[in-house]
């Protein structure tokens, strides 16, 4: 699984009409002075994978959270429950059902999209190769690649005309797709103390991806 979420521009980016530098040069603005003192956001998601090799994955949801730097909780519902979480450092995912767990150490050299996506918002020009799309009424899109990360092919992110997330689309070296549909999103939300911390269960079983 991949995991890898102000001044309304509406008639600049609408369907039909041609994307401008200046119409980029604005939501850029708008993009650092409403993220810029995001230190957490919170929504529900549903989330499809889509690969050349495996078709399309079961669509799934649940609650994501992140914070900075590079912190993220993405927690799924359903009989599987999977749980990804990033403290930071480290990268956790946790599968309930066969408690097993898998550390992916090292994190500021893994980047998949998510992870970054907060610290991203407010720098987008520093890290991607950037171009506003034609997009439909009251919304923003825009197809992001990264300038020094192959990891990741290419990004889309949509929003509305005041920067709230609503979809983000990461395709990834192997050429799968995940894309997650954002709602009920909250930026700086009140979290619990420690929701970024992973505690290994119980006997569970361990298994770090450095030492594969």
């Amino acid at each position: 699984m991949t995991i890898l979420f102000l001044t309304a521009l509406t008639p600049l980016v609408a369907a039909e009409t041609v994307p401008t530098a200046s119409a980029l040069d604005a939501l850029l603005t708008g993009l650092k002075t409403t993220y810029a003192d995001v230190d957490a956001l919170q929504a529900d998601f549903t989330q499809v994978t889509r690969s050349a090799h495996f078709g399309e994955g079961p669509a799934q949801g649940g609650q994501i959270i992140l914070g900075r730097p590079r912190m993220m909780r993405i927690a799924f519902t359903g009989e599987a429950g999977a749980l990804f979480l990033s403290d930071g450092s480290d990268l956790y995912v946790y599968s309930p059902l066969g408690n097993q767990v898998i550390i992916t150490p090292d994190l500021a050299d893994k980047s998949d999209g998510v992870t970054d996506l907060l610290s991203s918002l407010s720098a987008l020009e520093e890290r991607f190769e950037i171009t506003l799309l034609p997009a439909e009424e009251a919304t923003i899109a825009l197809s992001l690649t990264p300038k020094d990360d192959a990891r990741i092919m290419t990004m889309q992110l949509s929003m509305t005309t005041d920067y709230q997330l609503t979809s983000l689309s990461v395709t990834d070296a192997f050429d799968s797709t995940t894309e997650m549909q954002f709602s009920n999103m909250t930026l700086n939300p009140d979290l619990p103390e420690g929701v970024f911390t992973f505690a290994i269960p119980e006997g569970a079983s361990v298994i770090r991806s450095d030492e594969l």
